[in-house]
């Protein structure tokens, strides 16, 4: 986590971790080194909202600000004391920006829904 980041978000974190079967817990580290998520971006065609934390270890600020560029409709929020679970170390700050990005996305694509259902009356 970051270095502001409450004590029971790590705790959660960890209990979660430790409290997973040992099948889930390995699939999921080998997996992590495997998978090319740069790759599998550029296929993307809705929008995302990408949140870096400037403390994460796990996928640095820097892959987050790479994984956003090489999506064609990418918002990209890097939040400076957070580690890789925001949304525990900052639930209020991170529903916030889900909010404000999901409006945003469904005011661009409220036309786009009118448009198809009449298409189909």
């Amino acid at each position: 986590g970051g270095p502001l980041a409450p004590v029971n978000a790590f705790c959660t974190l960890r209990r979660l971790v430790l409290g997973s079967r040992p099948q889930v817990a390995g699939e999921m580290w080998r997996t992590a080194g495997t998978v090319d998520l740069l790759a599998a971006a550029a296929a993307v065609t809705v929008p995302v909202l990408v949140i870096a934390g400037g403390h994460d270890r796990v996928l640095p600020a820097h892959l987050s600000r790479r994984l956003a560029e090489m999506v064609a409709d990418a918002e990209l929020v890097e939040l400076n004391d957070v580690g890789h679970v925001a949304m525990m170390e900052r639930p209020d700050e991170v529903t916030a920006l889900l909010d404000r990005f999901a409006r945003r996305v469904l005011a661009a694509t409220s036309g786009y829904g009118r448009l198809r259902r009449s298409a189909r009356s």
